[in-house]
């Protein structure tokens, strides 16, 4: 459900300026005309990433979850603590992915993502980037399982909007560009 600027405002028991400068920090909000409108959902899970410095992961998610398992040598021989890294491999629940949504005059921070819609994930902050002809990039938390490069997902809110979860690096990943 949608809200407008005062509807949110009052929600949230926040001031007209404080939603404001939530915008122009990046918050989830869509437009109609002039018309602002926020979900609240969606404007909580963006409050909520700020507040643990806009990561989109927390301390509880294990390095198998945030694309750091390469850090983690698990070839080696008997460690303290490969036990408890061996459970958190083998129960990932959420993958950090990498998404490119289509050039729009829209700001996609803060979409939900769904997948055959059913809600799998959330983009905190979506910037549009010249190296992929203006397309959006963003960095996503998603169901595990939901997280395969070329799978396409639902923008909640966002009609008829697929993002794409692509591979890292996203621009010149074959070398091609000549560099002085």
């Amino acid at each position: 459900m949608s809200l407008n600027r005062s509807e949110t405002a009052q929600k949230l028991n926040v001031s007209l300026t404080t939603l404001d400068n939530w915008r122009r920090k990046g918050c989830p909000h869509t437009k109609t005309g002039k018309q602002v409108f926020f979900e609240i959902a969606a404007l909580k899970r963006w409050l909520d990433n700020r507040s643990s410095g806009e990561l989109d992961y927390t301390q509880e998610t294990s390095p198998f979850e945030c694309r750091m398992g390469w850090a983690v040598d698990m070839d080696k021989q008997d460690f303290n603590g490969r036990a408890s890294l061996d459970e958190l491999k083998a129960n990932v629940k959420t993958r950090v992915v990498t998404l490119r949504i289509p050039s729009a005059e829209v700001d996609y921070s803060g979409a939900v993502l769904a997948l055959d819609g059913t809600e799998v994930g959330f983009a905190p902050l979506a910037v549009p980037s010249p190296l992929v002809d203006g397309d959006f990039l963003a960095m996503a938390t998603v169901a595990n399982g939901s997280h395969k490069v070329g799978t396409r997902l639902e923008l909640k809110g966002h009609v008829g909007v697929e993002a794409e979860i692509v591979s890292m690096p996203v621009y010149d990943s074959d070398r091609i560009k000549v560099r002085s």
